[in-house]
C-alpha cells in the first residue's frame, strides 16, 4: 500500500485563457508551497418526500464547490505567477533581465486571466484514479504579504475554483517548468514611508490585497458547477504595529493626510539578474486610522497602523515591479 506524503507531492499550476477550461497547450509550472489547502467538496441533497418510512433516502451529488489556502514563501522565481492571479498579467520589458510591471488594468491588456488550473500529483505510491487530483476555473479571491522582522515574508493566498477532476490517469503537463526557489528574508525587506519622509520602526507590518470575487454564481442546468467568478472592487488594506519613538505616523493618522507606502524585497545589486532580484510594491495613496498608543505597563509603547488605500482620479495607482532572470513569470 502507498503513502502519500506533502514533501513528495508536486503541484502543478497552469494559467487559463478561458476559465474552467484546460489549457489545450498545456505549459505547467511547478509550484513551491509551504501549504496547499485548495481542495474540493460536493454538497448532498436530501429529498424531503415522504414515502411512509421513517428513513430517509438516499441523498444525492449537488453543488461542487472548491476552494481553500495556499501560503507561500515570497521568492523572484515565482511571486510573479501569484502577482498575475492577484494584480493582473504584467509587461514585461528587458532581453534578460527582465522587467515584470504589474498594474491594476480591468479592461485592458493588465486584466486578470481568465482563471489558473491546479493539478496535484500524490506520487506513485497512489494507483489511478486518484494520484492525479485538478482543480481548474481557480481564481485568487484575497492575498495577504506579511512582512516580518526575522524569517522570510509570506503570502497567505485564499482561492476559489469551479471543479474538480480525479480521474485522470496521467499528469496534464510531463515536463513541469521549475524555474527554483531562493526565497528572500527579513533582512533583504525596505519599508517606507512617504519616500522616507516619515520615518518610523515596524514590529510587524502586513498588506491585504482582495479582489472581491463573486462565489454565488451558480447557474440552472450547470451541473452543480460555478458558472464564473468575477471580480468586484481591488481593495487593499493592512496592518501594522510600531514602536512609539515618533509622534509623525499618530499626527499623519490623526489628520487625515494621506500616505505613500513602499515595500522592497531586494537582493545584490536588485537589477533582475540571478542573485540579484527585487520587488517594489508601491501604494501611492493610503491613510492610516487615527489612533494612539495606550499605556500597558512601564516599558516602551506601541501604536496599532492600520491603512487603507485608495484611488484618486483614474484607477487605482497600486503597483508591483519584479526584476528577475525568467521572461515569462506564468
Amino acid at each position: 500500500m502507498g503513502n502519500a506524503t506533502g514533501a513528495l507531492t508536486k503541484i502543478a499550476a497552469f494559467t487559463e485563457t478561458a476559465f474552467n477550461t484546460t489549457p489545450g497547450s498545456p505549459d505547467g509550472r511547478l509550484l513551491a508551497v509551504q501549504s496547499f489547502g485548495l481542495k474540493a467538496a460536493e454538497d448532498r441533497s436530501t429529498d424531503p418526500t415522504l414515502s411512509g418510512y421513517r428513513g430517509q433516502a438516499r441523498t444525492t451529488a449537488d453543488r461542487r464547490n472548491v476552494a481553500g489556502a495556499i501560503q507561500v514563501s515570497v521568492a523572484p522565481e515565482d511571486i510573479g505567477f501569484w502577482l498575475t492571479h492577484l494584480i493582473g498579467k504584467p509587461t514585461v520589458t528587458g532581453t534578460g533581465p527582465y522587467t515584470h510591471s504589474f498594474a491594476v488594468d480591468p479592461t485592458g491588456a493588465g486584466a486578470l486571466p481568465a482563471g489558473a488550473l491546479f493539478e496535484t500529483d500524490f506520487g506513485a505510491g497512489i494507483s489511478t484514479p486518484g494520484r492525479y487530483v485538478r482543480y481548474s476555473g481557480c481564481r485568487l479571491n484575497q492575498a495577504t504579504l506579511q512582512v516580518p522582522s526575522s524569517g522570510h515574508p509570506t503570502l497567505s493566498m485564499d482561492w476559489l475554483g469551479a471543479n474538480f477532476d480525479a480521474d485522470e490517469s496521467s499528469a496534464l503537463d510531463s515536463t513541469l517548468t521549475d524555474t527554483g526557489h531562493k526565497a528572500w528574508n527579513a533582512k533583504q525587506v525596505a519599508l517606507e514611508l512617504d519616500d522616507g519622509a516619515t520615518s518610523v520602526c515596524f514590529e510587524s507590518f502586513s498588506m491585504v490585497f482582495g479582489n472581491d470575487l463573486d462565489a454565488d454564481r451558480y447557474c440552472v442546468g450547470n451541473g452543480g458547477v460555478r458558472h464564473d467568478l468575477p471580480e468586484g472592487q481591488f481593495i487593499a488594506t493592512g496592518q501594522g504595529t510600531i514602536y512609539f519613538d515618533t509622534a509623525a505616523l499618530m499626527n499623519k493618522a490623526l489628520n487625515d493626510t494621506d500616505a505613500k507606502i513602499k515595500v522592497t524585497l531586494s537582493r545584490g545589486d536588485g537589477l533582475g539578474s540571478a542573485g540579484n532580484e527585487s520587488l517594489v510594491i508601491t501604494i501611492p495613496l493610503a491613510v492610516f486610522a487615527a489612533n494612539t498608543p495606550s499605556i500597558d505597563g512601564p516599558k516602551g509603547l506601541k501604536l496599532d497602523a492600520n491603512w487603507t488605500a485608495h484611488r484618486s482620479t483614474g484607477e487605482i495607482g497600486i503597483t508591483a515591479v519584479l526584476k528577475n532572470a525568467l521572461a515569462a513569470v506564468y
